[in-house]
């Protein structure tokens, strides 16, 4: 089992016990991840906004502070909130499990801890991440697609309105200015239908319902 493939995932290990800073870098190291370790809850934030890691491992029973109240505290902040936590403490009952999810966790491993189990949830957080952060790339770069259609429709069809209107209000014009306002209108309508055929085409290519027909072109 390795880590994903693609840029180095940045992991941020909180724990107030050497040891098990200790143990969870070699397993995680061992997997090609990047690893930082922090041993006390009180330097989190200084961690974090000096480099956003992808997923933070938490404990929750530490001496400055309580990893519940700090997961709390990353979730209410939008510049750490899309950060995945992982509680990994020794807390078994029922109540601490719900109170982990309720606080913003995305999964909790009970120690004493099995590598094979912590490596699984960690690889499928960090995918999960990744998906969502391409997913928001996706419909951020649809907005500014239609942005710009937007953009580029409104002057052919505002010409293109603009020349009915005139007609419609009985404007005397001259037999070679009438089939001026035709032409463009013709050509103005050419256009938008143009942007239109390119906005659908992009729809096409972002559904994967493009035609492809390989061939070889002549030399």
């Amino acid at each position: 089992m390795t880590a994903p493939t693609g840029a180095p995932i940045n992991i941020l290990v909180v724990d107030d016990t050497p040891e098990n800073l200790r143990l969870l870098a070699a397993i995680l190291s061992e997997h090609n991840y990047k690893v930082r370790l922090v041993p006390s809850a009180s330097l989190i934030e200084d961690a974090i906004h000096e480099s956003p890691p992808d997923l933070i491992l938490l404990d929750v029973m530490m001496p400055d502070a309580n990893g519940f109240e700090v997961c709390e505290r990353l979730k209410a902040d939008p510049e750490t909130a899309h950060i995945p936590v992982i509680f990994l403490t020794a807390k078994t009952q029922n109540e601490d499990i719900v109170k982990g999810f309720e606080v913003g966790g995305v999964d909790y491993v009970t120690k004493p801890f099995r590598p094979v189990e912590l490596l699984c949830r960690v690889e499928a957080h960090v995918k999960l991440k990744r998906a969502e952060e391409e997913l928001r790339e996706i419909n951020a770069n649809q907005a500014r697609m239609f942005a710009v259609i937007a953009h580029d429709l409104r002057n052919p069809f505002s010409g293109l309105l603009s020349f009915p209107s005139l007609l419609a209000e009985g404007v005397e014009r001259e037999p070679d200015m009438r089939q001026k306002m035709a032409q463009a209108a013709v050509e103005r309508g050419n256009l938008a239908l143009e942007l239109l055929e390119e906005l659908l085409q992009w729809a096409r290519g972002q559904m994967n319902a493009m035609s492809f027909y390989p061939g070889i072109l002549p030399v």
